[in-house]
């Protein structure tokens, strides 16, 4: 997905007037008029790109934006960094012009834990199996009771 609001270089918030004017501007964004233009359609984008530009920011902000990703090949224009040097490289490979993580960072790194990585991520992973199980209990319940 792309930010067309960056690549425009107009704010979210802006009139259609000036979405048309900036659209002129840049004719190789042209075929995204019918999207920008159409306020169905740019109220669509506006909730998929405020959605999409909150991933970036919380990836970032939780240093998983260091690496080869699905995120950094689909929507490298919402992550929130100066440069996405790791974006075209392969799974475990990293370009030749990356920079140290402290570098590009925008925002500072939200406070952690005392736990370790591996005990965070294993209690993360019976809080989400616990809630699957419930689910599938849920829904057995409901499939008996019809």
């Amino acid at each position: 997905m792309k930010d067309l609001y960056k690549r425009l270089g107009i704010e979210p918030q802006s009139s259609a007037e000036e979405v048309a004017a900036a659209l002129g501007s840049k004719p190789e964004l042209g075929p995204y008029a019918g999207i920008l233009l159409d306020p169905e359609r740019r109220a669509q984008y506006d909730e998929t790109y405020h959605i999409v530009k909150t991933i970036g920011m919380l990836r970032n902000r939780l240093g998983l934006d260091t690496g080869h990703s699905w995120f950094l090949e689909n929507c490298p224009d919402f992550a929130p960094r100066k440069s996405l040097p790791f974006a075209q490289s392969p799974p475990g490979q990293h370009s030749a012009e990356a920079k140290p993580r402290e570098e590009i960072r925008e925002n500072p790194p939200l406070p952690t834990s005392r736990r370790k990585p591996a005990e965070r991520r294993s209690k993360a992973l019976f809080g989400v199996l616990g809630i699957v199980g419930l689910a599938a209990v849920v829904l057995l319940v409901a499939w008996l009771m019809r």
